[in-house]
């Protein structure tokens, strides 16, 4: 039998996905990461720490079945987009990453989105989360690192040469990046040089089927067979698609994850900012995807300060006593500014209609429907910006485990929504390294393969009524408080 590895770098865990040639997943595991906020609106992580759990995961894999680890004949990694891990010579991090969410080089963005030449070759609106500005903002406030650049990696491409020892990387991050030509994807001398880097630094843009290198002598420190193919992947909201079927132009997919995403594939290259537009890992497309800094992160947030001890079903039973509105509580998710549609980073997060009736029961449900909420913002935004009006979706990433919040986000946006067995961006990391491995003729084989129905949800048209309803009230309360915070500001 033939066993082919996929491993997703999430903002909030590192996740295994292993299938086998007929693409059945026959083992999974996660491990905690952890994001540090050094000041307010930082958010970075440790590569060390990837490389730890890497470690971790696989182990943890190897303890439960490891004649099946012996018999793999392929890996590839996917993970959150535009990570950048800057290293010195010796190829040891100088500083942490700077995660996605990061909200600091708001300044740097707005004065690149007053040069018009960046649009025009990276495709897409600067804004805090991509690289350059970071590296923008790093040249002003940090200039002894950046002055020991050597090279630059991405968060999952630093993490796949602590196998493979390649400094290679794809087109989803070169656009991700802001630091290429969205047309060619390759590089831009230009972009780099207001970033202040080398062109020699950046990694080498290749196919995301391309075989990059093999586990080779750091098999061992992996607790991995040595000489198993190594593909290079690419981002995770790319390689999600392959849980949707077969890839196609039209397809739209809504992610419950740490951050929240609604994107569109198409088949032209046709930049409609501020949403931005990625390369689609079929080569003949391309996808719209908009994005919330906090979906599932807003419920993790309420955990850890309102309930500890409650797991995703506990709260979403607590939240499922009490009726939709939540007796007038009203919760705004911008615990770290936010992206779609409002592109502040100033945003933060509220609780309003609050009284001495108010329970944990009705901040839960509060929380739920107020991404709920955010989530109807970007896609009322998004079908105006692209011109598409949908009716039927599909469900990924690890909120969907959670019948309840699928249902209720299928009430807000009176959207059909379609829930595959498999959501994540392991598994369609696994599916990638099955087809580029030769288990599959084509890519689309690999995904129909893939793909099965869990559940379906049907909006309820009385419900989704008075959410319509409801929405209108959501966004005056943004209005008023976020014109008072302003103007206090």
């Amino acid at each position: 039998m033939s066993f082919f590895l996929g491993i997703d770098l999430g903002a909030s865990a590192l996740k295994l996905s292993l299938i086998d040639a007929q693409a059945a997943q026959i083992g999974a595991c996660s491990v905690a990461i952890t994001t540090q906020s050094p000041a307010p609106g930082y958010a970075e992580q440790d590569p060390a720490h990837w490389r730890n759990a890497l470690q971790t995961a696989l182990a943890q894999l190897r303890a439960t079945m490891p004649d099946t680890l012996d018999n793999l004949r392929g890996i590839a990694f996917t993970g959150g987009a535009h990570i950048a891990v800057l290293c010195d010579a010796h190829d040891a991090p100088l500083r942490p990453a700077i995660m996605w969410n990061d909200q600091r080089a708001s300044a740097e963005a707005q004065i690149l989105q007053a040069a018009p030449e960046v649009l025009e070759t990276a495709g897409n609106l600067p804004n805090p989360t991509w690289t350059l500005p970071q590296l923008c903002w790093l040249a002003q406030h940090e200039p002894e690192n950046l002055a020991r650049v050597a090279r630059i990696y991405f968060a999952k491409d630093w993490l796949r040469a602590q196998l493979t020892g390649d400094h290679c990387t794809d087109a989803g991050e070169v656009t991700g990046a802001m630091l290429g030509n969205i047309r060619t994807g390759q590089w831009s001398e230009h972009l780099l040089a207001r970033a202040g880097i080398d062109p020699s630094a950046m990694p080498t843009p290749v196919s995301p089927f391309q075989e990059v290198g093999t586990t080779g002598t750091k098999a061992v420190a992996f607790q991995l067979p040595a000489r198993v193919p190594v593909f290079q992947g690419s981002i995770d909201t790319t390689l999600e698609w392959l849980c949707c079927g077969p890839p196609a132009a039209g397809h739209t997919s809504i992610k419950l994850a740490s951050a929240g995403v609604v994107s569109h594939t198409t088949q032209a290259l046709a930049p409609q900012p501020p949403v931005s537009i990625y390369p689609h890992v079929t080569d003949t497309l391309y996808y719209h995807a908009a994005g919330m800094n906090n979906c599932a992160g807003a419920l993790d947030w309420f955990a850890h300060v309102f309930a500890p001890t409650h797991s995703l079903d506990e709260i979403a039973a607590m939240a499922a006593s009490v009726a939709p509105g939540a007796d007038g509580v009203l919760f705004h998710p911008y615990l770290l500014g936010e992206r779609a549609p409002h592109w502040n980073t100033d945003l933060a997060a509220s609780f309003t209609g609050l009284t001495r009736a108010t329970t944990r029961a009705h901040l839960a449900r509060a929380v739920f429907e107020g991404v709920g909420h955010a989530f109807a913002q970007i896609w009322q935004s998004m079908s105006i910006t692209t011109g598409t009006d949908i009716s039927t979706s599909t469900l990924l990433g690890g909120g969907t485990n959670s019948a309840f919040w699928c249902q209720m986000i299928a009430d807000m946006l009176g959207v059909h929504m379609q829930l595959p067995e498999r959501t994540d961006a392991a598994y369609g990391a696994a599916l990638l390294s099955a087809y580029a491995g030769g288990s599959f003729e084509t890519l689309a084989d690999a995904a129909h393969a893939g793909y099965q129905c869990r559940a379906e949800f049907s909006p309820d048209k009385q419900t989704h009524a008075w959410y319509a309803d409801a929405q209108k009230l959501y966004d005056v309360a943004f209005d008023r408080f976020h014109r008072g915070h302003d103007a206090t500001n």
